[in-house]
């Protein structure tokens, strides 16, 4: 009797998990646990800078204003941050249970779960709630995946109203992030021509002519439609750009003829986690002052220490393309040295923590008030460990290239198409840092860690004889996954916490 019972149990449970209705409700209800836990959301300095543009209506480009704007309207909603918190989770699970009813109308049912598992990733979860810019792109251009996963999957065709809202979707994720078209640039051929995301020499020239035409109108579409106030954002990069060769190749006369800044500045002021030390509020403001503006201005001080709206200084360009043409190795050496700070590798653990940040570059007191319990120590170690830095995604990005590159190109399937979106969104995306990241925080690699982490999943529910073999190939490159995540636990071990240096 007990065992017919257990074996009922058993099988009711099995054939609820296997059904749309559980997961569209199971969906449901992390969306509003997401939204109820911890609403109105956390706002940042960028992000309150951005709402009082959109209670002004005056706009600048610092950040781009395609957020502001969209506040603004979202404002009619009610005050505060609120209505832009539930806009980005309701996209947020709008996709990850799209892409779970499609697993589960295509028949993977317990990869349906998997990827709701993988929306509730504690760092995810705990990055969904920021009022950011990286949020918005990542759970839109989650939701354009999703939507077009769902007719690719099911060879569903694709209507003009689908066509519609997808685009829309992928033009605000291009516009909130001066490099979205990075990552939305093999989402835009997945959507109109996937076969092509499987011939590497004319995807790679596709992707390049989009992103390149894109870039070209970028900074005047935003100009022209939003009417923002051009504020010179690239002047942050080539200041960091400048003071990094400065300091990897000892030569500060490439900060002009008539520059006061000395070799002792240059060793204390530049930082590999970020250019802040050097922006208008930091401990090293000479170098904005110097650099960015000039010689007859004085620095704009903006409350988010991003830049003024005054004019730049017509030399900086010339003095940053003429400091990488005379030391390239140690450009290179800067970016490096930098790209593996944003990518959290061979790096102290807490090493771009806002505390110990706000420490370098304001002088401001570390406080460990909120690591006094045990709660708050458990959730450090879920926001902060090895599989949730960018670090692991990249390598896994590469990885999932290798691994789901097909046998032959005349007989593709769709599962091979959605992998290799995913892993060139995210690689694409994550690899541009390397020339224009000028700050480390994992919120910039959002995107890439979500793409890669569902891609590992497709590639796990698929058919292994359509991919390659898990021969040697395959066990090398897990061996290098599992290598990156020992390295990264390795490094945060041996090189300390500066949170508990004392």
């Amino acid at each position: 009797m007990k065992n017919a019972v257990l074996k009922n149990t058993v099988s009711l449970i099995t054939s609820t998990a296997k059904s749309p209705f559980a997961i569209s409700i199971s969906a449901l209800v992390f969306f509003l646990g997401n939204v109820l836990s911890r609403f109105p959301g956390i706002n940042n300095p960028d992000s309150r800078h951005q709402y009082d543009q959109a209670l002004s209506g005056h706009y600048t480009d610092w950040h781009p204003p395609v957020m502001a704007w969209l506040w603004s309207i979202l404002h009619r909603l009610g005050d505060g941050s609120g209505p832009l918190y539930v806009f980005h989770l309701f996209f947020y699970w709008f996709g990850f249970g799209l892409i779970a009813l499609t697993f589960n109308q295509i028949g993977r049912r317990y990869a349906a779960w998997i990827i709701l598992a993988i929306g509730l990733f504690p760092s995810f979860m705990m990055m969904d709630v920021a009022i950011l810019k990286d949020v918005g792109l990542a759970t839109t251009f989650l939701t354009v995946f999703a939507i077009l996963f769902w007719h690719r999957a099911q060879n569903k065709k694709i209507n003009a109203a689908i066509y519609i809202i997808v685009s829309l979707l992928l033009l605000y994720g291009i516009f909130v992030r001066a490099n979205g078209i990075f990552a939305a640039a093999p989402l835009l051929i997945y959507m109109f021509y996937p076969k092509l995301l499987m011939r590497p020499a004319r995807l790679t020239a596709l992707c390049m002519a989009i992103i390149l035409l894109t870039i070209s109108f970028y900074t005047v579409l935003n100009q022209k439609i939003f009417h923002a106030t051009p504020t010179y954002p690239i002047r942050s990069l080539q200041i960091y750009d400048i003071a990094g060769i400065a300091k990897f190749a000892q030569d500060t006369s490439l900060f002009g003829p008539n520059s006061a800044i000395t070799s002792q500045q240059v060793s204390d002021c530049y930082i590999p986690q970020q250019w802040d030390t050097m922006s208008t509020l930091g401990k090293c403001h000479i170098f904005w002052d110097t650099l960015a503006l000039p010689a007859d201005a004085t620095s704009s001080r903006k409350p988010d220490g991003g830049g003024g709206e005054d004019a730049p200084n017509p030399n900086l360009t010339n003095l940053w393309l003429t400091a990488i043409a005379k030391h390239p190795l140690a450009y290179i050496e800067h970016r490096i040295f930098h790209f593996n700070s944003e990518l959290y590798f061979i790096v102290p653990r807490h090493h771009a923590d806002f505390r110990v940040l706000f420490h370098i570059v304001y002088g401001k007191p570390i406080d460990l008030s909120e690591f006094q319990t045990t709660k708050s120590r458990i959730m450090d170690y879920l926001r902060y460990n090895p599989f949730s830095t960018p670090a692991f995604a990249f390598v896994l990005s590469i990885i999932l290239l290798i691994l789901a590159w097909p046998r032959s190109t005349k007989n593709q399937l769709p599962l091979q198409q959605d992998i290799f979106c995913l892993a060139i969104s995210g690689f694409l995306y994550t690899s541009i840092y390397f020339v224009i990241g000028i700050a480390s925080d994992t919120r910039y690699h959002f995107w890439t860690m979500m793409a890669v982490f569902i891609g590992l999943a497709i590639y796990a529910s698929g058919p292994q004889h359509h991919f390659r073999p898990m021969s040697r190939v395959g066990w090398i490159c897990i061996a290098i996954l599992l290598s990156t995540a020992a390295m990264i636990l390795g490094a945060n071990i041996a090189l300390g916490d500066p949170l508990f240096s004392k």
